[in-house]
């Protein structure tokens, strides 16, 4: 309902179904669809932190961490540490790489949002937030 209600164009009443979808549903798993949406929607409607903190609640609800903040020594090791583990990858190794279940690419979509919107929010989180999404793939598929 959300979906189609987004699609027609009013992103103000699928926010409101969202919210109440997600206020009614009791696991995790069965809210992240939802607030996938409700997050695409805040970012559309230039709502970028409140897009921003929704990804962030959610993705610790799922147990992934994300820092508050980040020195530029840690940021510039975790770079070169995610350089360092594709470097050398080929096509092939890439295309033989398994894929990623269900799981792990909702959480991988919540840091794509997430960095989106952290380009205009919090520029300093996207390294991190790219890097995160680059070992999840690595690891996962």
């Amino acid at each position: 309902l959300g979906n189609a209600t987004y699609s027609c164009g009013d992103g103000g009443n699928a926010q409101d179904i969202l919210r109440t979808i997600l206020g009614e549903c009791h696991c995790i798993d069965d809210k992240l669809p939802a607030y996938f949406l409700l997050v695409t929607i805040l970012n559309a409607s230039g709502e970028n932190i409140d897009a921003y903190t929704t990804c962030r609640e959610v993705l610790s609800q799922i147990y992934e961490t994300i820092p508050y903040s980040l020195e530029s020594k840690q940021t510039a090791q975790m770079i070169i540490a995610t350089s360092k583990m594709i470097k050398g990858l080929s096509y092939t190794e890439l295309l033989k790489m398994k894929e990623m279940n269900k799981k792990f690419s909702t959480i991988s979509g919540f840091y794509s949002l997430m960095s989106t919107v952290a380009l205009f929010v919090k520029p300093e989180a996207f390294a991190f937030l790219a890097c995160r999404q680059v070992h999840l793939t690595m690891k996962h598929g």
